[in-house]
């Protein structure tokens, strides 16, 4: 062999060499790029499984607080029909009461009245008779209410009907009514 052919030998096998290395740089810095992207893709991967959960779980609790919610409303709906019915109830049983217990009611409202003669009194027909039997110091008058009673003197009017009476005191009866039925 001539000293060109060495020559040409010895640069064609430094060249196969130096392209060895280079590529065997580039497959490394290629694995490298590859692991540091597929290390990349699993941590997105976990940080967007990890939002998706926590997203998850903050809508469930939601739905969970809402269908709550929606549960109780329900309760306390059907507790105030209960409840209303009750009080619908005692004004049916306090406008069927007998005149004895009537007249109690009225003897007891008329005791918190300051100078009651000054007063006119108006009651619900089936009681006027027996009312008027017991001369109480009010002018009883025939001009009839439909439940309870009307004590009136000029511009002041105490309105004692069942309806009103309870209306005033509904608060409270609801209170006890749902306190009694419901026990919380």
């Amino acid at each position: 062999m001539s000293n060109l052919d060495n020559i040409l030998e010895k640069i064609h096998a430094d060249a196969e060499n130096e392209a060895k290395v280079i590529l065997d740089q580039a497959n490394r810095e290629k694995e490298a790029i590859l692991a540091e992207k597929k290390k990349q893709g699993e941590d997105d991967y976990h940080r967007i499984l990890k939002k998706a959960e926590e997203e998850a779980k903050v809508a469930y609790e939601k739905v969970k607080s809402k269908n709550s919610l929606k549960s109780r409303d329900r309760i306390l709906a059907k507790e105030e029909e209960v409840v209303d019915a009750v009080l619908g109830r005692v004004k049916d049983q306090l406008k069927a009461m007998d005149s004895q217990s009537f007249i109690g009611y009225l003897k007891k409202a008329l005791a918190q009245v300051d100078d009651s003669q000054a007063y006119s009194l108006r009651v619900p027909e089936k009681y006027y008779q027996e009312v008027q039997k017991e001369n109480l110091p009010v002018r009883l008058l025939e001009d009839f209410v439909d439940q309870g009673f009307v004590l009136s003197s000029g511009n002041i009017i105490y309105n004692g009907s069942f309806d009103n009476l309870i209306e005033s005191k509904k608060d409270e009866l609801e209170k006890m009514v749902s306190d009694q039925l419901f026990e919380k």
